[in-house]
């Protein structure tokens, strides 16, 4: 089994943001990972980025925390489980802005938070931004109660001024957040 910064090392143009969201996440006792969009295939770390086996190994060697992935495909699901080795990590299938919902309602109900939200859920087509982008700014909207100050944001499949996160940063500037990494994935401290 790899290490968390032997993963990094293989996620090429992700790994700068990686380190910073693992290095903001040391300041917690016990994070909450929360991630839409599940590793699919195997050693697909350029491609896709493997954040699941990222986030599985991060909170296997901190010895503590938790972490849920979320994707639609009963397939990558089965592929996720097969990979990830601790008991605190967890893929659900499930529509992603269904179960953010839901992880927002037993947040409050368990005066707990997010840590970090990784969006990743709906692939990007740059022929057609619209759908995709759309998509995770409702899976932030379904996110926002489980977020407190502090908690991370996280989009990844960027591309300049386009990409997964485009709705989501109209959303952050109007909120004055500005984005604390930039670059093929956007990132945002609430």
């Amino acid at each position: 089994m790899s290490t968390t910064q032997e993963y990094i090392n293989r996620t090429g143009k992700r790994a700068e943001a990686f380190v910073m969201m693992l290095n903001y996440l040391n300041e917690n006792t016990n994070p909450l990972i929360i991630e839409t969009g599940c590793a699919r295939k195997e050693d697909n770390f350029d491609g896709d980025g493997m954040s699941t086996l990222i986030f599985d190994s991060y909170i296997t060697e901190r010895g503590c925390g938790e972490f849920h992935s979320v994707d639609i495909s009963q397939e990558n699901v089965d592929f996720a489980n097969s990979r990830i080795s601790n008991p605190n990590s967890k893929v659900h299938c499930s529509d992603s802005v269904i179960f953010l919902h839901g992880v927002s309602q037993d947040c409050r109900t368990q005066n707990r938070h997010i840590d970090l939200v990784y969006l990743d859920s709906f692939d990007f087509d740059p022929q057609n931004p619209h759908p995709s982008s759309q998509h995770h700014i409702y899976e932030l909207t379904a996110a926002m109660p489980a977020l407190q100050p502090g908690s991370l944001i996280a989009v990844d499949d960027n591309f300049d001024t386009i990409g997964k996160g485009a709705y989501v940063k109209e959303f952050m500037d109007l909120l004055g957040k500005p984005r604390v990494y930039t670059g093929y994935q956007w990132v945002w401290i609430l």
